[in-house]
């Protein structure tokens, strides 16, 4: 009988098998597992992006606050009772390296209190002005912010987090997945500052800090945190400090007709040969700024009440005309930096060259020209800053980009559009009642010369409004060779002159008690006569008469206005004839007609764009905007 042998091979069919299978599964799970894992980091990272555009959103909301601060318009404005101000923790000089004060209601006051210059009946928690002081200044550490709008406890600020959520997120995509969206927290304190030479510079007005979170709805588990810091800075409208400035030459030949306010050359000024072609005003000297305005004897207080005592019953043609001139200035008698000055010795009659107006026979005092005047600077108006203001999307913004001519498109898309069609805004339209518009350059790019020759090489072509109904209100920036408005018609608006000239005892542009001033009894119709009267006692209000006391202001006076606000040209303006202007002119290769004859550029200062309180809150355009943005998780 032969003998069973053992196979080694049986079986192993069933061990590998076995091994496959194992292998196979081990492989399944890996991958069951890796899937749960991409989807969770998915989820994750949907969920940290949703957190952050609600962060952004509320950012913007804040930011709308500033450009809107009227609770009765605002979006879903704050009540000072939402806003915690308890723990502002001030850092007056930017030195991180100084220790913060703690507030204590005076030497160190809360921010905006007792503030409430537009007497509602609420502080301003976030009205201009944001520097004038330790209550205007936004002047708090992150640790010790300004404000606080908390969400993570009971009360008003968690109410308005809520109803602004509820606002802004409702058809956010958390809805009706076990995911909710939050804002927990608002808060706003200084910007951050830089040190330039040897001295702490704040970069804007104020931090914003958001804290956006995505919450589970069962048990508000926290499933992912968003924190966006953005700084904000006051954009900058206030830089003309006159109704018209020239980057260049300045030529306005026949008679002058701007008004209230200060005209500057950085190159030559040529006016007419006749003195009596542009207006005498009150007598001046020399001031180290040409944003400073001071009168003769404005340190000497028995020289300025004699002169005050001379001029009372005179007309004065323009209290504020000042002309200067960073070259020479035409005419002049020589190159003195003020060639006519004032000289007239207290006590004796106002001769020839000292009277504010002139009269038959008689020269008025022109110690208002300056030339050679070192300190002349160009208004500059930054093309990439106004670009990305322009093309933030933002309410009261437009971009246009050139297609050909006179035409543009909206944002570059869209049916090409004329100049004249797009800037002609009807202060009765409810839509674009006034607009911040910018006319880009034919390439898109920042104004350059190539060829050295002095002119920018890429401008579009010249811009012409002339003739009919045309006016424009807000901010123009236009990149176009040549700008002429002409004989066109304005729409009705009501001017308001200049406050009364005052004694500026201490040099500081402002008017304080104690200071005397030229009272004058200001016109009712556009173009009367100004008049030295120290007994007119009517307010600058319009309000009946009384004791005299210094107006901030003239009365309303109607006119009709074609562009009424801020002007600026990268090319050179034309000055046509025939249209009112009310605001500040900016050329930035100077001022010359094409036609002498046909040149009459007619211009009112409105002294609320040197005042900081311009554009007005009514125009519903934007007052700051974003320089910095960062997200942490």
């Amino acid at each position: 009988m032969t003998p069973k042998t053992h196979d080694p091979q049986r079986g192993s069919a069933l061990v590998l098998a076995l091994l496959v299978v194992v292998v196979l599964t081990v492989l399944g799970v890996a991958f069951v597992v890796m899937a749960q894992i991409e989807n969770r980091i998915a989820e994750s990272e949907r969920l940290s992006a949703q957190a952050l555009f609600v962060s952004e959103a509320a950012a913007r909301v804040v930011i709308r606050w500033f450009d809107l601060p009227d609770p009765a318009a605002g979006f879903a404005f704050p009540p000072v009772e939402a806003v915690d101000r308890s723990l502002r923790a001030i850092d007056e000089d930017g030195d991180p390296a100084t220790p913060a004060h703690r507030q204590d209601g005076s030497a160190w006051p809360v921010y905006k209190q007792g503030v409430d210059r537009n007497a509602d009946g609420e502080e301003d928690l976030f009205d201009r002005p944001f520097r004038s002081d330790r209550r205007d200044a936004f002047l708090g550490t992150e640790d010790g912010p300004d404000l606080r709008i908390d969400g993570d406890r009971p009360g008003p600020g968690r109410d308005l987090l809520e109803r602004l959520c509820a606002t802004l997120l409702a058809g956010h995509p958390g809805a009706g997945t076990g995911a909710r969206a939050r804002i927990a927290r608002i808060e706003v304190y200084a910007p951050p500052s830089l040190r330039v030479a040897g001295a702490w510079v704040r970069q804007g007005i104020a931090t914003l800090k958001v804290v956006a979170r995505m919450e589970r709805e069962a048990d508000a588990e926290v499933l992912a945190e968003k924190t966006l810091r953005a700084v904000v800075a006051e954009i900058p409208y206030s830089i003309p400090y006159g109704p018209l400035h020239s980057c260049g030459d300045l030529w306005l030949p026949g008679a002058l007709r701007i008004h209230w306010g200060a005209v500057t050359a950085l190159g030559e000024a040529r006016l007419d040969e006749d003195h009596a072609s542009f207006a005498a005003s009150l007598p001046r000297v020399a001031s180290p700024s040409p944003r400073l305005d001071l009168l003769w004897a404005h340190d000497d207080d028995g020289a300025f009440s004699a002169y005050r005592a001379a001029v009372e019953g005179r007309k004065i043609e323009d209290p504020w005309l000042r002309i200067l001139a960073g070259g020479a200035l035409s005419p002049a008698p020589g190159a003195a930096l003020q060639p006519q000055p004032f000289t007239w010795t207290p006590g004796t009659a106002l001769g020839s060259g000292d009277l504010p107006a002139h009269e038959p026979g008689r020269d008025g005092s022109h110690s208002n020209l300056f030339q050679h005047v070192a300190e002349v600077r160009c208004p500059e108006f930054d093309y990439d800053l106004w670009k990305s203001i322009a093309t933030s999307g933002r309410p009261g913004v437009e971009y246009y980009v050139w297609d050909s001519g006179d035409l543009f498109r909206r944002d570059g898309t869209g049916t090409p559009r004329s100049f004249r069609e797009i800037s002609d805004l009807d202060p009765a339209s409810p839509e674009r009642a006034a607009a911040l518009l910018f006319f880009d350059t034919r390439d898109d790019a920042r104004p350059h010369d190539d060829d050295a020759d002095g002119v920018y090489d890429n401008l579009t072509p010249p811009l012409v409004v002339e003739g009919g109904v045309w006016s424009s209100r807000g901010l123009l920036y236009v990149n176009a060779e040549r700008l002429r408005i002409s004989g066109v018609a304005g729409r009705p608006a009501f001017l308001r002159a200049p406050g009364e000239p005052f004694q500026d005892r201490d040099g500081d542009g402002s008017w304080e008690a104690g200071e005397e001033w030229i009272n004058l009894r200001y016109p009712l119709l556009l173009g009367g006569d100004l008049v030295a009267d120290g007994a007119d006692g009517v307010r600058d209000d319009g309000g009946g008469a009384g004791a005299p006391v210094r107006n901030s202001q003239g009365p309303p006076v109607a006119g009709d206005l074609a562009m009424d606000g801020i002007l600026y040209t990268s090319g050179r303006l034309d000055p046509g004839a025939g249209a009112i202007h009310r605001g500040s002119l900016i050329a930035a290769q100077g001022v010359a007609p094409s036609d002498p004859a046909l040149s009459g550029l007619e211009v009112y200062w409105d002294q609320r764009i040197g005042a900081g309180a311009w554009p007005p809150p009514e125009w519903n355009l934007p007052r700051v905007t974003v320089v910095a943005w960062r997200t942490t998780p």
